[in-house]
């Protein structure tokens, strides 16, 4: 029955992943292999393949669904803030999954699902607060993706990391106050130029 098929797969796929998970608190990522995973998870390397390319995929797909919350069509004007608060939210509830991807340096599986993401989270949204300009500069956005989405990312594991004395509110406030100073913004005074890029 495909509803049964179906079970068996997402049952799969939590198996794998956990197995993953709890190698993962034991050794670097880089030592782990696919075979191990399926031991650990009790089944076979044929299952795995049949469920993933590789070992990457398993922890791409989680991150995609902590944070595929984040581009919900249903949200209307969302402003920087409010992405950057409910991706730094998404991390907070999922801080010993993500910090373990840090600790293993593979931040860069969330820099890759943002970087897919970015437009359609940011520009899609017709975000109040995003620089008009950069809708028709493609050279600008791209540069602009990149220092957002390091920022946004580094700026939350160091936030989890350090949580004792650093507040949600203190990173926001420095995501967003960068962002207006050293992005690429339509800066209010002499050097306000809405065809231009402004070097801060």
């Amino acid at each position: 029955m495909p509803g049964k098929k179906r079970s068996d797969a997402l049952l799969s796929k939590k198996k794998l992943f956990d197995a993953l998970y709890v190698l993962l608190r034991k050794k670097p990522y880089y030592k782990i292999s696919v075979t191990e995973i399926a031991k650990k998870a009790n089944l076979s390397r044929h299952t795995f393949y049949s469920h993933y390319f590789s070992k990457d995929e398993i922890l791409l797909k989680k991150i995609e669904q902590i944070f595929s919350k984040i581009d919900c069509k249903a949200m209307k004007e969302l402003t920087f803030y409010n992405i950057a608060s409910m991706f730094i939210q998404g991390c907070e509830k999922n801080s010993e999954f993500l910090l373990i991807l840090k600790n293993n340096g593979l931040n860069w599986m969330i820099c890759k699902y943002l970087a897919e993401k970015f437009e359609e989270i940011i520009l899609n949204f017709n975000c109040p607060d995003m620089p008009k300009m950069l809708i028709s500069n493609d050279g600008a956005r791209e540069i602009y993706k990149i220092i957002t989405i390091n920022s946004l990312v580094e700026g939350t594991m160091y936030y989890l990391e350090n949580s004792d004395r650093i507040s949600r509110e203190d990173l926001l406030a420095a995501l967003t106050n960068s962002r207006e100073n050293h992005a690429f913004t339509p800066s209010a005074g002499p050097f306000n130029h809405s065809n231009r890029i402004v070097a801060v």
